[in-house]
């Protein structure tokens, strides 16, 4: 299975979610699940994570290390499962995809404790706090998703 997690740039939201699900997934012994992130904005190809994301990661114990990537269609299309941060960059899924795809999903929407269409905050622009909000969304949905997939194993 491939999860991919996509927001706007690739650089804050769709890395951290990346980084805390596979972080997830190996203490839950879950293999053969690869898991990527990429962006819809051209203009962040390449550039490095947000040094704030990179912070509050590490003070949680997450490592996220890898440059922006802009989606592309063969990308999408090799996806099994596709996350999108918020409304936003779900529209842009469905424009890249040519309609809505069953495999796209809004991160938080795996959350029950979340109201369905909550998107996870974007903290592009301000300070450490919008970070730690960020991560704490982020690593409520990427653990009921690693339930979810944990429960799928087991069937």
């Amino acid at each position: 299975m491939r999860i991919l997690f996509v927001c706007h740039g690739n650089t804050c939201r769709s890395p951290t979610a990346a980084a805390v699900t596979t972080h997830l997934l190996a203490h839950a012994g879950l293999a053969g699940i690869e898991v990527a992130s990429a962006g819809l904005a051209p203009r962040a190809d390449g550039d490095p994570p947000n040094e704030l994301a990179v912070a509050v990661g590490e003070q949680r114990g997450y490592s996220i290390d890898s440059a922006a990537q802009l989606l592309t269609p063969d990308e999408l299309a090799q996806a099994d499962l596709v996350i999108a941060m918020d409304h936003e960059n779900a529209a842009g899924l469905e424009a890249l995809a040519g309609g809505p795809q069953p495999q796209h999903r809004l991160f938080l929407d795996f959350d029950p404790a979340s109201e369905p269409g909550t998107p996870i905050p974007d903290p592009w622009g301000h300070g450490p706090e919008a970070y730690a909000t960020m991560f704490d969304a982020v690593e409520r949905a990427a653990t009921a998703l690693v339930e979810h997939l944990a429960s799928l194993d087991r069937n």
